[in-house]
C-alpha cells in the first residue's frame, strides 16, 4: 500500500471511530434545532444507545427488545441529520471494519464480521419488503476462535467472558422487532447443539463464528417467545438494571448534552465523552455489585467510583467498544470538566469522603468541603488535590496514622 493511500485509510478509520464515539453527542447536538417531537425521539435513541453499551458493559445476561421504525419497505433508526436506512448504518460499521483491517490484516476477521451483519441487517428488511410474518434467528459469537485476546479487547469483546448472543428478529407483518440474549461461555459446539436441538439444523464440525453467524434461520410467523426458550432468564438482567439506575443515566445525558453544547474539537469531544461513560459505567458496576460508595453528592459519588475502578484499571466491554482507565486520568470524571458545573452543586458543601481524613465514609461522619475552579478541598482537614490532574496541591492535618494512603487521588 503506498504511504498516500495508507494515511488516508488512516484519516478515514479516524472518522469512523470518532462518529462512533461521538454517536450519541451528535444526536443530542441535533435537538438544539429539531421541532418537539423530533428533539424528544433524538433524545431517547442516544439514551438507548448509552444504556444498551452501560448493560453490556457488566458481568450478568443482558436481554434486549430493539424497535425498527419501518417506511415503504425499508428499515430506519433515528440518527444525526434525521433517520437513517438501517442497511446505511450498518454500511458505516462495515467501512470502519474494513478500515481497521487494512490498516492492520489482523483485524480481516472483524471486516468479515461486520460483513456478516451487514448481511443479516439486508436479510431483517427483505422480511419487511415480504410482508408476512417471519422470524430470522441467529448466534453472533465473540469470535476467539478466529483472533487473538488483544485483537477481540481492541474492537470492544472480552475474551475471558466468551460472550455470544443469540438473537431474533420478528416481524409481525407491520412492525420488526430485534430481541438479544447474551450467553457468556458460549462455543461453537453450545451454538452447533441449539441448531440442532431447536431447528433441526445440523452445522459442520468445521463452521467457524463467521460460518455461524451466516447460517441464519428463518421460519414463518411470529416467535417473540423464541429466545425464552432457547436460554430462558437467569439472574438479574443487566440491561433491565441499568433503566433502573435513571439518576445516574439521567445525569449522563446531562453531562453529555452539555457537552453537544459546547465548541470543541470532535478529538477533545470524544476524549471527553468517553471519559463521563467510564465514570458511569463505573458507578452502574458497583451499584450492580452492591459496593457503590455515597460520598455526599452524586457528582462526587459518580467521580469516587471512576476513580476507584481507573486505579484499579478495570476495562468495559461492547458495543465494539472498549473504555480503559489507561490516559484517562487527566480528565476523568464529573468532578474535572468545564461545562458541568450544574452537577456538582454548590461550592460549598458535606461530603461523605476525604482522601486524607475520611478515606471510607462512615455512618453520620461528614466533612465540610468546598470547590473552586480546578481544586477540591476539605473544610475539615485542609486538604486540597487538583481535580484535572488528581495530585495533592496541599497535604491535610490530623491524618490518622493507621490510614494508608489512597492512590486514586494522588
Amino acid at each position: 500500500m503506498s504511504r498516500g493511500i495508507f494515511l488516508e485509510t488512516l484519516k478515514t478509520l479516524n472518522e469512523l471511530e470518532q462518529a462512533r464515539v461521538l454517536h450519541s453527542v451528535e444526536l443530542l447536538r441535533d435537538r438544539q434545532n429539531s421541532a418537539p417531537e423530533l428533539s424528544s425521539e433524538l433524545y431517547w435513541q442516544a439514551r438507548d444507545l448509552e444504556t444498551t453499551f452501560f448493560a453490556e458493559g457488566l458481568d450478568g445476561e443482558n436481554r434486549t427488545d430493539f424497535p425498527f421504525n419501518t417506511l415503504e419497505g425499508k428499515l430506519y433508526v433515528v440518527q444525526p441529520k434525521g433517520a437513517t436506512d438501517w442497511l446505511a448504518l450498518h454500511e458505516n460499521g462495515l467501512a470502519r471494519a474494513r478500515a481497521k483491517s487494512w490498516e492492520d490484516s489482523r483485524f480481516k476477521f472483524y471486516a468479515d464480521i461486520a460483513e456478516a451483519e451487514f448481511e443479516e441487517a439486508k436479510a431483517q428488511q427483505h422480511m419487511v419488503q415480504e410482508r408476512r410474518p417471519a422470524t430470522l434467528f441467529s448466534i453472533s459469537l465473540c469470535g476467539d476462535d478466529l483472533a487473538s485476546p488483544a485483537s477481540l479487547k481492541a474492537i470492544g469483546r472480552d475474551p475471558e467472558k466468551s460472550r455470544g448472543y443469540i438473537r431474533a428478529s420478528v416481524f409481525d407483518g407491520q412492525n420488526l422487532h430485534l430481541y438479544s440474549c447474551s450467553v457468556d461461555g458460549m462455543t461453537t459446539q453450545d451454538a452447533r447443539d441449539i441448531y440442532q436441538k431447536y431447528f433441526s439444523a445440523e452445522l459442520p464440525k468445521s463452521a467457524n463464528s463467521i460460518g455461524i453467524l451466516r447460517n441464519r434461520i428463518k421460519i414463518p410467523g411470529e416467535h417473540r417467545g423464541l429466545l425464552d426458550v432457547i436460554a430462558p432468564p437467569k439472574g438479574r438482567e443487566t440491561h433491565q438494571f441499568v433503566l433502573s439506575q435513571t439518576d445516574l443515566i439521567d445525569a449522563h445525558m446531562d453531562g453529555l448534552q452539555a457537552l453537544a453544547n459546547l465548541n470543541l474539537g470532535r478529538d477533545v469531544l470524544a476524549e471527553r465523552a468517553d471519559n463521563l461513560r467510564y465514570d458511569i459505567v463505573s458507578s452502574l458496576k458497583q451499584r450492580y455489585e452492591g459496593t457503590w460508595v455515597d460520598a455526599g453528592s452524586l457528582a462526587e459519588s459518580v467521580a469516587h467510583a471512576g476513580m476507584i475502578e481507573r486505579d484499579a484499571g478495570t476495562e468495559f466491554y461492547g458495543c465494539d467498544n472498549v473504555l480503559t482507565a489507561e490516559n484517562k486520568a487527566v480528565r476523568a470524571g464529573y468532578l474535572n470538566a468545564r461545562g458541568f458545573e450544574a452537577l456538582l452543586g454548590k461550592k460549598k458543601f458535606e461530603s461523605k469522603f476525604c482522601p486524607n481524613c475520611l478515606p471510607k465514609p462512615k455512618p453520620g461522619k461528614k466533612v465540610k468541603a468546598w470547590r473552586e475552579g480546578d481544586r477540591l478541598g476539605c473544610g475539615d482537614c485542609g486538604h486540597v488535590i487538583d481535580v484535572c490532574t488528581k495530585k495533592t496541591v496541599r497535604q491535610g492535618k490530623h491524618k490518622d496514622s493507621k490510614v494508608e494512603k489512597t492512590s486514586f487521588w494522588a
